[in-house]
């Protein structure tokens, strides 16, 4: 991929500026505070868009450091670019109200979309990460981060796995962790339910076992109770006696009375005449005190007759009531004895049910072992690529220092250890041009190990700041012998005067404070 063309429509101090660009080397030259820096960025910011924070951060983030001097409703602009022997034009609008961004295969007259990737396509599946970590250096900025690392490891497993650049094994193991961690925490959960659950219905089993008991315990004493009344009402000696007694002296009574009821009619029928014998008078007298003897003592009679009626009566409702309460009691034992049975159901299948729990536990392990998997994929290619990586790094590092150092080590980490003679120069060693170099040299190996289906243009801004003249002629001369596009941004004369003395071809941009472009 190259650069043809820069056209800023409205860019910090920059404003309707176009800049043709050429093969091979562009020098941005410029005093400081020209704009060169603001150039760096812009292209960096068409290619990938700018990301607005928020809060407090907003004031002097990105999109407000560079918002347009003179603004006139224009904030963005367009790159022409060659790829694939075809000319794209990239516009974006960076307006927060109304920003949009266009892609047009100009050779063919086609609108691509950038939302369905043919930008990304445009530039090889590089990322923002890669980008700023490989190819594009800002002032003092040789130095790669962290995400290069995370990088390189996806590349990684992308040429164990898929080839297709869409894994990353940094995001999948960050999903995995978060998945793993999920897992445990519904699996824990599950756990203490359970645990609860089966507490609960082995609380109701215990507490339908005790009820049966109880229930069990009082059936038996009242159907002890019922034999028992049964048993004397259906042998009752005492009672045939009494009846029998009973019988006798009503019908004597009976008779004694009818007698002196007839007496006491003839008596009272001479009264009735006016018999006036003292004799008879005497015996009517008696007459009437037997009766009224005989009357009361059938009357007491009666009446324990009807207490004896009365105490049968009342012991038939005593037998009645415990036979109600008898079938009453079973019936409760019959359906406490259901529900008992229910729950021991339900107990056993709640404990057939653990094998859930092993199928979660199932689930968990194969997570960790997917994790487990990727690491160990990553890691053996790692080791593998990593060889290709350090070869690359050793081979650049030597060409810019002049052979100078031999061999370049690359750890797992991705972290540089620098070797003279076979012996190891820690790096805190080494001078700061050195470190430059060296860190120039990993970005550009990593570049091509990551970059491979499309060359990118080099974006240096002021980096060869701390190189003496002997390693930047190393460096220009690698950077020719390259081929790539080089937008080198620098406010010395010294890069000029070497590439003129180098006889190596360039292009020569000049910005100053007073004109732009």
């Amino acid at each position: 991929m190259k650069i043809r063309e820069i056209y800023i429509r409205g860019f910090g101090k920059f404003h309707r500026c176009k800049i043709d660009c050429s093969d091979g080397i562009n020098v941005i030259t410029g005093e400081n505070g020209g704009g060169k820096t603001t150039l760096h960025t812009f292209l960096r910011c068409m290619l990938f868009g700018i990301r607005r924070k928020r809060g407090r951060a907003a004031a002097t983030d990105t999109y407000s450091r560079y918002e347009p001097w003179d603004f006139d409703g224009n904030y963005g602009g367009e790159l022409r670019i060659e790829s694939g022997g075809k000319i794209f034009c990239l516009e974006r609008s960076f307006l927060k109200d109304r920003g949009n961004t266009r892609l047009i295969c100009e050779t063919d007259g086609e609108l691509l979309s950038v939302e369905d990737g043919d930008l990304d396509m445009l530039l090889g599946g590089v990322s923002e990460t890669v980008f700023e970590n490989t190819v594009f250096i800002g002032q003092l900025k040789s130095r790669t981060e962290e995400g290069l690392a995370r990088e390189l490891q996806n590349y990684i497993a992308n040429y164990q796995g898929s080839g297709d650049g869409n894994l990353d094994v940094g995001k999948a193991l960050e999903l995995l962790r978060e998945r793993r961690k999920a897992m445990e925490a519904e699996r824990k959960e599950e756990q203490q339910s359970r645990e609860e659950q089966g507490g609960k219905i082995l609380a109701k089993i215990q507490f339908l076992e005790e009820e049966t008991r109880k229930i069990s315990d009082e059936l038996e004493t009242v159907r002890g109770k019922l034999k028992q009344e049964m048993f004397h009402k259906k042998v009752p000696y005492e009672q045939v006696r009494k009846e029998k007694r009973r019988l006798t002296r009503d019908f004597k009574w009976a008779a004694a009375c009818g007698g002196g009821m007839i007496l006491l009619s003839a008596l009272t029928a001479m009264l009735f005449y006016k018999i006036p014998s003292v004799i008879i008078r005497i015996g009517l007298a008696a007459a009437i005190v037997c009766m009224a003897a005989a009357m009361i003592h059938f009357i007491r009679h009666g009446r324990g007759e009807i207490r004896e009626k009365e105490e049968d009566s009342s012991q038939e409702e005593y037998i009645r009531r415990l036979q109600w309460q008898a079938e009453h009691l079973e019936r409760d034992k019959a359906q406490k004895a259901q529900d008992l049975e229910n729950m021991q159901n339900a107990y056993r299948e709640f404990c057939d049910s653990a094998g859930n729990e092993a199928d979660s536990a199932k689930k968990l392990q194969a997570v960790s072992l997917a994790m487990e998997r990727i690491q160990g994929l990553s890691a053996g290619m790692q080791k593998k690529l990593g060889k290709y990586l350090q070869k690359k790094v050793s081979e650049i590092f030597r060409e810019i220092t002049g052979g100078k150092y031999s061999q370049v080590m690359v750890d797992e980490d991705f972290a540089l250890h620098l070797y003279q003679d076979g012996q190891y120069i820690p790096l805190s060693q080494e001078s700061t041009g050195t470190v430059e170099q060296l860190y120039f040299a990993f970005r550009m190996a990593a570049e091509e190990l990551l970059c491979r289906e499309e060359t990118l243009p080099v974006f240096l801004d002021d980096a060869f700041a701390m190189y003496d003249e002997r390693r930047l002629e190393q460096v220009l001369r690698w950077l020719e012998r390259s081929g790539r596009q080089v937008f080198l941004f620098t406010c010395q004369k010294r890069e000029t005067e070497l590439l003129d003395r180098l006889g190596i071809s360039y292009q020569k941009i000049e910005i100053t404070k007073e004109r732009t472009c």
